[in-house]
């Protein structure tokens, strides 16, 4: 069973991939990020898992199942995919700020 705080993480997880298709979780080693997947996995069967390491990727398969897609991908990949990302939403909210002056 999940704590509050658990669960509470989960349902925003659950609302961001709606939104936005993605989400990325980050946290070491033992803290709790299996337990928070798993229920998101059950909710989104078809999502993709990307781990930093290949003891990581054993590690959630473990914990989620054979069937889960876990790929490993490098944290410099990560990191490079996050900026490209964070880049983009900024350019969304100001092209938002952009329209909200122009009236």
């Amino acid at each position: 069973k999940l704590t509050t705080n658990q669960q509470t993480f989960v349902n925003e997880a659950s609302e961001a991939l709606q939104r936005q298709g993605f989400y990325s979780l980050c946290g070491n080693a033992g803290s709790g990020k299996s337990t928070v997947l798993l229920p998101l996995y059950e909710m989104f069967p078809e999502i993709q898992f990307l781990t930093p390491t290949h003891k990581a990727k054993a590690v959630l398969k473990s914990k989620l199942g054979a069937t889960a897609k876990v790929t490993t991908q490098p944290a410099s990949q990560n990191h490079h995919m996050q900026r490209h990302q964070q880049h983009n939403l900024r350019d969304q909210v100001d092209d938002v700020k952009s329209t909200i002056t122009s009236f």
